[in-house]
């Protein structure tokens, strides 16, 4: 009978420690040991540790830690100390029934599963049972193959480290220590099983039962440990997506660009969550074509993420052109030949709107307006930053290169690769891109936001047609709206609310002149629709899709975002709640045996009732 080492990390954990450890001793599968690392702690944790070792002497290896390493190391600590087949986690609260660990193996032997998660039921610090907690999605692997099950669990970790066993292979274990995160306190157990589930298949074991404890320490909500979590996300999914595991997981993949997509749409979406996502992306698809994936998706994204970062040259070799079009102020007049080029160039969105300048904007300015640019204060602004361009006569272009030696210069007789020009001088000489986004908040920040995009598709429900969008927008938003082959009338709008013409049933498309966040709400026929997925086709489309959110006051002017942006913890908090998810399965039996007809008269019974 093959051996099973149960990890404990402690550190202050008097209140519970007792029932933890009891839980792990009386276990009927004979062959364990309990690996307990002390994390320094300052209660009376150690003197119970030694109390339950000088009573379980053969069961108990203790590490004491001379200093607070985290979670993290204290975890890594005590795999390190072990050479069993097993491996078994337990939090210093938490508690399994007697057969956990009997069962939990068995399960591994006979399912072909090498990773086996338990249910949970969630307690109280009176260890009552909580009815209406749910943190845990161990059900989704039952639900997806291996690879739809990496994708799922890149978008964020949704698995219970105190109710896992695995076991480790020969063929792995002189590298499974590696798959655990160094310091890595608030993901500890994330990087283990995306690193896991490159090699293993993981499985659900409804016999078997962890009791997870949820009190006030389980949280932390310091803006230092919400940092912390925001890196240690990006660090984790850096190591693991450049691992050799993850290749040639990757290989073995039949549907490679399939694979890849849906990998980068959870990145995409957790950008508003870690910003350092945004320069992971790029790093990994440069990382992916060194290593052979020549793919088209890989290059589509480089070109647009090289865009977004200023790298506009490099976007310009991968791609064939810019993916996106230069913010670009002009100051009439249009006269100047060489101007009139860029209009029908395709490189610039060109605009006369002041409003509508922002960092990423360059100016291009005729030389007769030059006095008139310097009286006014955003245009002065961007003259001292560099970010304008003069167009001027061949006779004038030696004066206004001595006057103004920093900037670039356009005569009317170079029409030939001004675009190009204008580019390089971008690059060289400004900071609307690559300044800030490596050294300067502020214009990252704006880099971000940029994100944008401007063609987003609805999909509303079976046999249901679109008449009314209104977005939860505190800015006025102009957008137009089709189908797959015809443009949709729109009867009327106000305030961010468009009233349609008869359409046909089915998908529509918005383009959305200024672009739209990710995180945009949207309501459709007086439904809340929210970011469901991203498709890719020629270029990044997000789709939205209704969430079962029954509210009163849902377009009442005390909503705390009606009139704000949308919050990102707010979003990650809506589409990973217990009733989100609740809505995505009563949806998918509701399809599946047909009861559609009788859900939609239940739900106009209630909407009724509620308002």
């Amino acid at each position: 009978m093959n051996k099973c080492s149960v990890l404990l990390p402690v550190y202050n954990g008097e209140a519970f420690i007792r029932q933890a450890l009891d839980s792990v001793l009386t276990q009927d599968y004979p062959n364990y040991e309990v690996v307990i690392v002390d994390d320094c702690s300052s209660d009376s944790s150690r003197d119970i540790i030694m109390e339950y070792k000088q009573r379980y002497t053969d069961k108990i290896k203790f590490i004491q830690n001379e200093k607070n390493c985290g979670v993290g190391l204290a975890l890594l600590k005590a795999f390190k100390a072990t050479e069993s087949t097993y491996i078994a986690q337990i939090g210093q609260d938490d508690i399994w029934g007697k057969d956990y660990l009997s069962s939990q193996i068995h399960y591994i032997e006979t399912s072909g599963c090498n990773v086996a998660f338990s249910k949970v039921t969630y307690i109280d610090d009176n260890g009552s049972k909580l009815k209406d907690v749910t943190m845990f999605r161990h059900d989704t692997m039952d639900m997806l193959n291996s690879r739809d099950f990496f994708a799922e669990l890149i978008g964020g970790n949704f698995l219970c480290a105190p109710s896992s066993v695995f076991k480790i292979d020969e063929e792995i274990k002189p590298i499974v220590s590696q798959f655990w995160g160094y310091n890595n306190d608030r993901l500890q157990d994330f990087e283990l099983w995306l690193n896991l589930a490159c090699y293993y298949k993981f499985g659900f074991n409804k016999k078997a039962t962890c009791n997870y404890r949820v009190h006030q320490n389980n949280f932390s909500k310091e803006e230092k440990r919400i940092t912390q979590g925001k890196y240690e996300f990006y660090a984790t999914l850096k190591r693991v997506l450049f691992s050799e595991g993850f290749v040639q997981f990757l290989k073995n993949q039949k549907e490679k660009e399939a694979f890849l997509e849906s990998i980068i749409v959870k990145i995409q979406i957790n950008i508003a969550y870690s910003k350092l996502l945004f320069v992971l992306l790029v790093e990994w698809c440069e990382h992916l074509l060194n290593l052979g994936f020549d793919i088209d998706l890989i290059r589509y994204v480089m070109a647009d993420y090289y865009n977004r970062m200023g790298l506009l040259s490099k976007c310009i070799s991968n791609y064939g052109k810019l993916y996106h079009k230069i913010n670009a102020f002009v100051l009439k007049p249009l006269n100047n030949p060489s101007l009139q080029y860029l209009v029908n160039s395709g490189t610039f969105e060109l605009h006369s709107d002041l409003d509508s300048i922002d960092v990423n904007t360059i100016c291009l300015i005729d030389a007769s307006l030059i006095d008139y640019a310097m009286n006014n204060s955003k245009l002065m602004h961007h003259l001292a930053a560099r970010k304008v361009t003069i167009f001027c006569k061949k006779e004038e272009q030696n004066a206004l290169q001595m006057k103004f030696p920093e900037l670039l210069i356009i005569s009317d007789e170079e029409e030939m690769n001004v675009e190009r020009k204008i580019i390089t001088y971008i690059e060289d000489k400004t900071n609307m891109f690559s300044t800030g986004f490596f050294f300067d908040h502020e214009t990252l920040n704006n880099s971000i936001k940029s994100q944008l995009y401007k063609k987003i598709k609805i999909t509303p429900g079976k046999n249901e047609q679109v008449r009314r969008v209104r977005f939860i927008s505190s800015s006025i938003i102009n957008c137009t709206f089709s189908n797959i082959d015809s443009m949709i009338d729109i009867l009327s709008v106000e305030d961010n609310e468009y009233l349609l013409d008869s359409t046909s049933k089915g998908d529509i498309y918005l383009t959305v002149e200024e672009g739209l966040e990710l995180s945009q709400k949207i309501i459709v026929n007086n439904k809340l629709y929210i970011l469901y997925n991203i498709e890719f086709d020629d270029q990044f489309i997000p789709v939205y899709k209704e969430v079962s959110y029954y509210s009163l006051n849902i377009y009442s002017d005390a909503v705390t975002n009606h009139h704000s942006s949308f919050l990102e913890l707010e979003y990650h908090a809506l589409v990973n709640s217990r009733s989100y998810r609740y809505m995505m399965k009563l949806k998918k039996f509701v399809h599946k045996y047909k009861l559609l007809r009788f859900v939609n008269f239940i739900d106009l019974g209630l909407r009724k009732i509620i308002r």
